[in-house]
Formats: C-alpha cells, structure tokens, sequence
C-alpha cells in the first residue's frame, strides 16, 4: 500500500480502514483500524460483533507518527500492508476472553508506541485496565463499581 492510497482508504471511507488483523488469545481477533484525525483503533473482538470488545483508541501528533508506530507493531513498511475490508470474518462464539482480561489488567497487551493520546472507551475495559475492578470480579462487584462510577459521573456534570 502507498501512503496516497492509505490517505484515501481513510478519508473516503464510511468506516474505519482496517489494515491488519490477527487470531490472539483463544480465537478472539486483534484488528488495526484508522480514522481521519490520525487516530488508530487497536480492536480485540469476536468477528464482527465488536459490542463488548476491547477498543482502545490512539491519537497520534502526525500521520507520518502513526504510520511509523503501526509499522513498528506490525513488523511491516507501509508498502507491505494489504487492504482489508471488514467482511468474511466468522464469528467466534467460543472466545475466552479470560487471558485478555488478565494481560490488561498486569499491561502485558503490546501496545502501539509514539502516541499522544490512549484511551479505552468502554467503562469494564477500562476499569479492568486502571484496576477498579479485576479480572476475577464477581458480578457483584463489578455492578457495584458500574454503579459508583456513574454517581461519579453525573456528580462532574452537575460541578460543570
């Protein structure tokens, strides 16, 4: 791929340009997804039911950065990469999602580098990767946590 070609794959689609995917941990797909803005999807889901997935979204300074920084995970130049259209996945309904949820939680997940910005958007991931909560959390616990971070939530609207 050239770097004209990823610029359009990314500024003219309707959906994030997938460039790269592998199978890691018990079936569960890893995606690489950009989007204008030079921001970068690392995605670990199921297939294509990306609900309940692991999302955790990059902001880099320049596009040449995330470029360089994808190369680096991946292994690969830009010129190597080949386009991936989000379609003829099967969906894996036998995923363990156990060692994901441990390696987040002890940061064992290679992550991209050279990134201004990391953010995980879903409130589990993310309590699991800050640990709020623990892999091993009851559902009991986990509730309770939900619970307490959306009083914490409302309470910095209502400062706002």
């Amino acid at each position: 791929m050239k770097k004209l070609e990823l610029q359009n794959r990314i500024h003219l689609g309707k959906h994030p340009a997938t460039i790269y995917y592998d199978i890691v941990y018990n079936g569960i797909y890893r995606f690489i997804r950009i989007i204008e803005g030079n921001k970068v999807f690392l995605d670990f889901d199921s297939g294509f039911d990306t609900e309940g997935g692991l999302r955790i979204r990059f902001i880099f300074d320049s596009f040449d950065e995330m470029v360089c920084s994808i190369e680096k995970f991946v292994g690969k130049k830009l010129s190597k990469w080949k386009p991936i259209f989000d379609e003829g996945f099967v969906l894996n309904k036998d995923c363990n999602w156990d060692e994901l949820k441990k390696d987040l939680y002890n940061k064992k997940i290679p992550l991209l580098t050279g990134y201004q910005e990391m953010s995980i958007g879903d409130m589990y991931w993310r309590g699991i990767y800050s640990h709020s909560i623990s892999p091993d959390s009851s559902m009991d616990e986990i509730n309770k946590w939900f619970v307490s971070q959306q009083f914490e939530e409302e309470e910095e609207e209502e400062e706002e």
